[in-house]
């Protein structure tokens, strides 16, 4: 009967131990256990050229890095063109939608999810909401002066299509701004220059845009001529204004 009880006491002995030491494996297994990161919220477009967009986001939690997606369509189209592997980082240059370069003055779709990767594990979080997003216009094809002084510049360049307006910046010889102009004609006029002064003027093409419920302004790429003044006023000859972008184009 002794021998008995001593082996049923050695058994239960034995369950006990058993239990005791799984019990940490249990609770290692839990704090080592891939969270699933949470949704990529405040997508947002801060700036564009012709040719790219700038992008930015908040910081999602329990991840790891980001996967961007873009698409031509809202609905459907969308390619992978970045994983990013850190989780700080929360901003990307956009060129390419659906496996193309981007174009001047077209809207595209994107869309950002979080990812969390510890081993050969991969949680992914909820995809961004769909943000509709835009290029800039694109530069103009001709730029030229039509008439000039001793103290003024006329200058009309042709019409850059989906442009709201123009924005046009005159620059003395010390690249300081002289004068500056923002219109939805294809002329401007600068007057009260300095004699013998040799200026630069630029014009670029912007669109204004609603992105994410913010107005934004995005312009296009410089076109640009250069020209010296007179000490007195003179007839205008077209070789002292050329237009300097010419050989680009």
């Amino acid at each position: 009967m002794k021998k008995i009880k001593g082996k049923l006491l050695a058994l239960i002995l034995c369950f006990v131990m058993i239990g005791a030491s799984a019990t940490p494996a249990v609770q290692t297994f839990a704090a080592n256990e891939v969270k699933t990161p949470t949704k990529v919220s405040s997508l947002k477009e801060t700036s564009a050229s012709a040719t790219s967009i700038s992008l930015s986001w908040k910081k999602a939690k329990n991840c790891t890095g980001y996967e961007v997606y873009t698409s031509t369509k809202k609905g459907s189209g969308f390619k992978k063109v970045k994983t990013i592997s850190k989780n700080s980082t929360v901003t990307y240059t956009m060129k390419k939608a659906s496996g193309k370069n981007l174009a001047a003055n077209k809207s595209y779709y994107v869309k950002v999810r979080a990812i969390n990767k510890s081993g050969g594990t991969v949680k992914y979080g909820k995809y961004s909401s769909v943000l509709k997003v835009y290029t800039s216009p694109a530069k103009t094809s001709s730029f030229k002066c039509t008439d000039y002084d001793s103290t003024s510049i006329s200058v009309e360049w042709e019409k850059v299509t989906g442009a709201t307006g123009y924005y046009v910046v005159v620059y003395d010889s010390e690249k300081d701004e002289a004068d500056e102009a923002v219109t939805k004609d294809l002329s401007a006029d600068f007057n009260d220059l300095s004699e013998g002064e040799t200026y630069t003027v630029t014009v670029s093409a912007y669109k204004q845009v609603r992105v994410a419920s913010k107005t934004l302004k995005l312009y296009g790429p410089e076109k640009s001529l250069t020209l010296t003044l007179p000490e007195e006023d003179s007839d205008f000859d077209d070789d002292d204004a050329d237009d300097e972008d010419d050989e680009d184009d």
